[in-house]
Formats: C-alpha cells, sequence, structure tokens
C-alpha cells in the first residue's frame, strides 16, 4: 500500500532496511567492484543485467546500475513497485 502512496517514502524504507544496509552495495561499491573485477580478471560482471544498490538518487528514487560494456556501466532510477527480469540483486558482505 505504501508503494502506491507514497512511493518515495518506501523507496527511503527500502534502502534502510538493515538486510540491504548490510547486504546491498551503494552505488560507489559497485562500481569499484566492477572496475576492479574487470582491471584484474579482464572479465565485465553484469554484461547484460542489473544490480539494485542500497542507494537513492537525489529524487529519492531507488539506483540500480549494471550493463558494463567498453563505454563503462548504466546506473537508472528504480520505483519500488517495478519488477523487470534483468534486475536482480548482487549480494555483498561488511565485516
Amino acid at each position: 500500500k505504501l508503494m502506491s502512496e507514497n512511493w518515495q517514502q518506501a523507496a527511503k524504507e527500502l534502502s534502510e532496511l538493515k538486510i540491504n544496509e548490510l547486504t546491498r552495495s551503494s552505488i560507489q561499491e559497485t562500481i569499484y567492484d566492477l572496475a576492479m573485477y574487470y582491471d584484474t580478471r579482464g572479465q565485465r560482471l553484469l554484461p547484460d543485467s542489473y544490480t539494485w544498490s542500497n542507494s537513492r538518487s537525489a529524487d529519492g528514487d531507488l539506483v540500480y546500475l549494471g550493463s558494463l560494456g567498453a563505454r563503462g556501466v548504466s546506473g537508472y532510477w528504480w520505483l519500488p513497485g517495478y519488477r523487470d527480469g534483468i534486475v536482480g540483486v548482487s549480494l555483498s558482505r561488511r565485516l
């Protein structure tokens, strides 16, 4: 119900869930991880898919990143109620 009435509040609450803060990377961490993996292994992670981060845009949207190609990584906004088969989760752990 919150997603249809106040998506910005829903996005805020989702991004601030403890499980998301613990397991999902920020956009900065995701870009770093993708770049370092490519630099050390010569392989592009997420070439045809995206991962939802725990970050929000300046407008309050959720942010997802991926589609790493020769021109870099793509990032887009994402509303909490949207679904798409190419957006998933790349989990990370912070100790």
